[in-house]
């Protein structure tokens, strides 16, 4: 069976699911892209069609690949650009949380989580001291350069969970059948809501999976 792909007003196809599943994996694809098979006029989301547990190159064990692992946080990548335009970081630093979280039970050698709990105590404690206490700055020697590259620290560390997320979807995509890259750059610039777009996306992966192959979840 072959499938045509569709995205915005372009049409490409026919091709094979070995060939969706290759071009999600090198990103000339998305999950997110329509498909439709060869002699079918209806459009459905390309994931349902990459993760399709019917196709014989995927065999579920103990429930569908990927699937008990971990529910992906679903909420609106819309949602979170509001919330975080109007809370910043009162919302973005415990959302970037609930998706490490989520990265953590995806993959155990996941990082996102010590990370943050360390750049976290880094930042506040060398902004607070940078703010309140301008006697410090005033003194000679390291000491005045201490506080703001403790701040420079936490910003590192706060970017490198990101990248420890990304690889998480990433590795969540291929267990579910839909290989797929994520940029770095949209990772760098647009973190949470970036990482939220792919994280809804794999959500409704999952969803589409368990209508046709249902398993327990965790």
């Amino acid at each position: 069976m072959k499938y045509f792909v569709r995205r915005g007003k372009q049409e490409f196809g026919p091709y094979s699911i070995e060939d969706i599943r290759r071009y999600l994996g090198t990103g000339n694809i998305a999950p997110t892209d329509m498909a439709r098979e060869e002699n079918c006029s209806a459009w459905v989301p390309l994931y349902t069609v990459a993760a399709a547990p019917a196709e014989p190159a995927i065999q579920p064990t103990a429930g569908y690949a990927g699937i008990t692992t971990a529910n992906a946080p679903d909420l609106h990548w819309a949602i979170v650009l509001v919330l975080s335009s109007i809370l910043s970081f009162l919302f973005t630093f415990p959302w970037a949380i609930v998706q490490a979280q989520w990265a953590r039970r995806v993959d155990a050698s996941c990082k996102a989580m010590q990370l943050y709990w360390i750049g976290m105590p880094l930042f506040l404690l060398g902004a607070l001291v940078t703010i309140f206490s301008p006697g410090v700055k005033q003194q000679e020697g390291t000491l005045v350069l201490l506080f703001p590259l403790m701040i420079f620290a936490a910003s590192i560390l706060f970017i490198m969970p990101r990248f420890e997320v990304k690889s998480a979807i990433e590795q969540a995509y291929s267990d579910l059948g839909a290989p797929y890259k994520l940029s770095g750059v949209m990772t760098f610039f647009f973190t949470e809501i970036y990482l939220q777009y792919h994280l809804s996306a794999i959500s409704k992966i999952q969803h589409a999976v368990r209508m046709v192959s249902p398993v327990a979840t965790t």
